[in-house]
């Protein structure tokens, strides 16, 4: 019979557990960890059953056998004691076994506590992670509004500087124009003989001027002038006739010493015009143009000039002139540079000799007083105490509101068309008042709102009306509306409304001019309104002191307004 104890004596590998704090403690591998240690624990406790189940087996073995045979060898006896030996140690290894059960229990329950904090902590990420994107998404759309108004303001900055440059440019080229025609008329008012290009560079003709004075009576000018205008084509043919018969005898002869050119043009002019009758029915005639005919055509600054010669602009002349100024133009042929310096010694010679012997009239284009001062030395100012009339204003004004209300369909209409009269007095006032400032920093036109509605105020109407405004203020509801208050203004004084038009209020004369003055300093409006505001006394219905107080209502665009919070942000 064998009990089958060659089983109890072989030698058996102990497997022991891995070491728990050899595990990482991870988020990733901790649930790895624990069902590898669960596992381990349920192989442990398969293998305590099985060595619980081998004891009981032996031991019922031995205590079986061993009473009924008492007498056992002694090899079997040493054998039941290495079984009890082998068992003792069964049981120790089963109880370290349940020690290293337990301790991977607690371990598993430490890192489930491990994990359970460690999703606390990975949720309170997730939200903060969470918050901190929407917070990034409001700061990136903050960023991208400002890069867009930044990118707005750089496109208006640019633009503004662009029609700056083309309003620059503009500006000096008619200055460019201005000096141009200023020094032609310098050479016009300078009574010197001079060439007057009308055919171009390239032509082979020009216009030679010839000023001329002369002393008339006041009473005589008109008479003169229309004698003048009938003798026009007349002098400008014999002026063509004696250059082309002086040209004749140039090219016939050298050219001599000046003193001797100066002399026979003399003779010669003096002798032709001397011989030659002027008008045959007027002996006054005569004698008036016996001494004009030197230098040809006078006529080109007052009269219309034949279709073959120069056309002047207009210009006008008073009736209290003390003397006539008129030039000679006749088309001529290109002279040499010989010919042409010879007629301006002659010129120059002519007049000295003139001016040497006296002669009035022969002095130069422009007349000078005694003072030696003319109109152009006035200041343009005029003094504080120098008014215009109030009848003449009231009269005029009168006359503009008939003409307004001719095509006027309702009072609308009728305050309307006052506007539009006014709007243009109101651009060219802007530039007015600003080049006569003698200040330096009051010339300088206005760029915030504040200032340019303290010039209306202040400078506009104090010109416009002897005093400034009343009161300037601003909209409580509105920040784009501003109101400027008169008490009395100047163009309700003399007006009289009918019933029909009791609701008209003429002062829509003066916001025109404050519209016209907020457009041309670059302060576009969406529209200057007038509105009566009689105020009323206190606890009575009727008028107040001020029944006619009027309140203009100037309602700045959208873009005024971003320009002026613009400038505010910078300092501006």
């Amino acid at each position: 019979m064998s009990y089958g104890l060659d089983a109890l004596f072989e030698e058996r590998l102990e497997v022991f557990p891995a070491e728990p704090s050899s595990v990482l403690h991870s988020e990733g591998s901790a649930e790895a960890v624990i069902k590898a240690l669960i596992k381990e624990r349920d192989d442990a406790q398969a293998r305590e059953k099985d060595h619980v189940n081998t004891i009981e087996q032996l031991q019922r073995r031995i205590y079986s056998k061993i009473a009924p045979d008492a007498d056992l060898p002694a090899e079997i006896v040493s054998r039941i004691h290495r079984l009890e030996t082998e068992c003792y140690n069964l049981r120790k290894e089963n109880a370290a076994i349940k020690e290293n059960l337990t301790a991977a229990e607690s371990e598993n329950t430490m890192l489930c506590d491990t994990i359970a904090e460690l999703k606390q902590k990975t949720k309170g990420a997730n939200k903060k992670t969470k918050h901190a994107k929407e917070v990034t998404v409001k700061v990136e759309e903050k960023a991208k509004d400002a890069m867009s108004d930044k990118q707005r303001h750089l496109a208006s900055e640019r633009k503004m500087r662009k029609e700056c440059k083309d309003a620059k440019a503009a500006l000096s080229k008619q200055e460019k124009i201005s000096a141009d025609l200023r020094a032609e008329l310098e050479v016009e008012r300078s009574g010197t003989p001079h060439l007057r290009d009308t055919e171009g560079p390239r032509s082979d003709f020009t216009t030679l001027i010839v000023p001329l004075e002369f002393r008339i009576r006041r009473l005589d000018h008109m008479k003169t002038l229309n004698r003048l205008r009938l003798r026009q084509n007349y002098f400008i043919n014999m002026a063509a006739q004696w250059h082309e018969d002086w040209m004749a005898k140039e090219r016939k002869h050298d050219d001599d010493n000046e003193e001797k050119i100066s002399g026979e043009y003399d003779e010669e002019i003096d002798g032709e015009y001397d011989e030659e009758e002027i008008d045959e029915e007027d002996d006054e005639d005569d004698k008036l143009y016996g001494g004009m005919v030197e230098a040809g055509d006078i006529m080109s600054n007052i009269l219309p000039l034949h279709a073959s010669t120069y056309t002047t602009r207009p210009t006008s002349y008073s009736a209290s002139a003390t003397s006539s100024q008129t030039s000679s133009t006749a088309t001529i042929r290109p002279q040499t540079q010989t010919q042409i310096q010879h007629q301006a010694q002659f010129a120059i010679a002519r007049s000295q000799s003139l001016a040497m012997s006296g002669n009035p009239s022969s002095g130069p284009g422009l007349r000078y007083p005694s003072n030696k001062k003319s109109i152009y030395d006035r200041n343009l100012n005029r003094s504080k105490n120098a008014e215009l009339s109030r009848a003449a204003f009231a009269y005029l004004f009168i006359e503009m509101i008939a003409y307004a209300q001719k095509g006027a369909k309702d009072v609308g209409d009728l305050e309307q068309k006052l506007n539009q009269q006014g709007y243009p007095i109101g651009l060219r006032l802007l530039d007015l008042l600003l080049s006569r400032s003698s200040n330096p920093l009051a010339s300088i036109r206005p760029t915030r709102i504040l200032p340019l509605l303290q010039f209306i105020a202040q400078q506009v109407y104090r010109h416009l009306f002897g005093r400034p405004a009343d009161a300037l203020e601003r909209s409580g509801t509105d920040a784009g509306q501003y109101m400027i208050f008169d008490n009395e203004p100047l163009v309700n004084h003399y007006i009289s409304l009918p019933k029909e038009l009791s609701s008209l209020n003429c002062a829509a004369f003066v916001a025109g001019v404050i519209e016209g003055v907020c457009d041309g300093a670059g302060f576009p409006t969406e529209g200057v309104t007038a509105h009566s505001v009689g105020e009323q006394e206190d606890g009575k219905e009727g008028k107040g002191m001020w029944p006619g107080k009027t309140v203009f209502l100037i309602k700045f665009k959208p873009e005024v307004l971003e320009r002026e919070e613009i400038l505010g942000r910078g300092g501006g």
